[in-house]
């Protein structure tokens, strides 16, 4: 995704109540940034992601999404 489309997002996501979706787009953007050798600016984002996803009560997963996220086993 471009650099442009993501800080779109971030701004549109940024005065909206949707959290983890603002969280989400910061840490693709973070990512980028860091991708692109702007050290700093990236810190400066995924920081503002790891706020964001704190707000809203997300943690990181460990080994994919808990199994009660996917569909349900058959039997």
């Amino acid at each position: 995704m471009s650099p442009d489309l993501l800080t779109k997002a971030v701004d549109l996501l940024g005065g909206s109540t949707a959290k983890l979706a603002l969280a989400e787009a910061l840490t693709e953007l973070g990512t980028l940034q860091a991708r692109h050798g702007r050290s700093e600016k990236a810190v400066a984002t995924l920081l503002q992601a790891m706020r964001s996803s704190d707000h809203c009560g997300a943690r990181p997963s460990r080994g994919g999404p808990p199994r009660s996220c996917g569909p349900p086993a058959r039997a």
